[in-house]
């Protein structure tokens, strides 16, 4: 339940709020039922957004339809972390 605070600034609107609300189902979930049932829920939430996500923002351009995501959210550019492995001739790139 949100406070009248909250409640008159749009509350129920806020991505943080909605994100943390669902962040604590999950938990309690996984509490209750355990990791198989908070599984299948995380399952049923993202598996239809993950299998249209290819029609999303710059299609198959990941990079792109993330900084347009976090755009949008006003999320700010992300920033990423790219280690590399192996010999000049065979590098192997990790981005986080």
């Amino acid at each position: 339940r949100l406070g009248r605070g909250e409640e008159g600034t749009g509350g129920r609107d806020k991505a943080s709020i909605l994100a943390d609300t669902l962040e604590a189902v999950i938990g309690a979930v996984y509490l209750d039922q355990g990791l198989g049932a908070a599984s299948e829920l995380v399952h049923r939430l993202f598996d239809p957004l993950i299998d249209r996500s290819s029609n999303l923002g710059a299609g198959l351009d990941w990079k792109t339809s993330l900084q347009e995501l976090t755009a949008s959210e006003s999320l700010g550019v992300p920033e990423y972390l790219v280690t590399e492995t192996g010999p000049d001739h065979e590098k192997t790139f990790t981005a986080a």
